[in-house]
């Protein structure tokens, strides 16, 4: 992380918070997700579990929050 400035909160989950983040040497801004250490196995777990066109209307909303 110490390559990245890490800006505002843009969602959350059920375990994690996603925040607009950029690289340090760069104008390339990212959406960065922070999950809590303990919920890391529950994560993994459910991370394959959601259906393609819902992670591409996810990835629509991330990308909009970061413009």
């Amino acid at each position: 992380m110490n390559h990245y400035h890490v800006y505002e909160a843009i969602g959350h989950g059920k375990y994690s918070n996603v925040y607009k983040g950029r690289k340090k040497k760069t104008i390339e801004y990212f959406a960065i997700k922070s999950v809590d250490k303990s919920q890391r196995s529950k994560v993994l777990q459910e991370d394959g579990k959601l259906p393609e066109d819902s992670i591409h209307f996810l990835a629509s909303d991330i990308v909009r929050a970061l413009l």
